[in-house]
């Protein structure tokens, strides 16, 4: 007797203290399942008392959806006769909630599966960060896109600029040198110094000027 005070002891403490919800499940013979226990960690995240699910199968504790999802699940369990995990995402009077669940069957002395060990994790806030860093990341990708695109459309109009920069200030050093040229064909006496040096000026600057139209243009590629 001492023994078996103990050894429920040892049991109570674990399966009253544990972090994930727990719960004891009988098969009947017409292929229902019915709750033999649950711990307190099952009854807060479902905010189902323990006194309105104990003795009950699930059509009698959960709403009909919630109860036909389950009983689906279960009955795989049952059939597959060895340990399945599941993610369910359910309504239940505490919320909206998604479990990641280990469904264990237990079989009795002539190898029936008569019972099943449930082991429900919440993961509902993970799955939510999950879906928040997805949602941003995905926020991310587009406004990388639209920042290229951007880019591309800033990049196209500075070319375009560019070369009408470039086109527009060429013609006028084409007609500088030009009229040098023409200017000193039709000076038949040599020019004096001064105006010889005045006429190298304006050429050489045109030079220069060509060289930054040049310098513009690579700098805008």
């Amino acid at each position: 007797e001492e023994a078996l005070r103990e050894s429920e002891r040892r049991y109570r403490d674990i399966f009253d203290n544990v972090l994930d919800g727990l719960y004891l499940l009988d098969v009947t013979e017409d292929g229902r399942f019915r709750t033999v226990e649950v711990n307190p960690a099952l009854e807060r995240v479902t905010g189902i008392p323990r006194s309105q699910s104990i003795g009950k199968t699930q059509e009698e504790t959960v709403p009909e959806n919630v109860a036909r999802l389950v009983n689906e699940k279960y009955r795989h369990c049952v059939e597959a006769g060895h340990p399945i995990e599941e993610e369910l995402e359910l309504d239940l009077p505490s919320g909206r909630h998604i479990f990641h669940s280990s469904l264990i069957p237990a079989r009795d002395e002539t190898g029936r599966v008569s019972r099943i060990i449930g082991i429900s994790r919440d993961i509902t806030d993970r799955k939510r960060a999950e879906e928040e860093i997805r949602r941003l990341n995905q926020d991310l990708e587009q406004r990388v896109l639209d920042r290229t695109a951007e880019l591309e459309t800033a990049n196209k109009e500075l070319e375009a600029f560019a070369y009408s920069v470039s086109h527009d200030l060429r013609a006028p050093l084409r007609h500088i040198d030009g009229f040098i040229e023409l200017l000193k064909s039709r000076t038949k006496t040599p020019l004096d110094d001064k105006s010889q040096h005045y006429m190298e000026v304006i050429a050489d600057s045109a030079k220069k000027m060509g060289t930054l139209i040049d310098d513009l243009l690579s700098f805008s590629r």
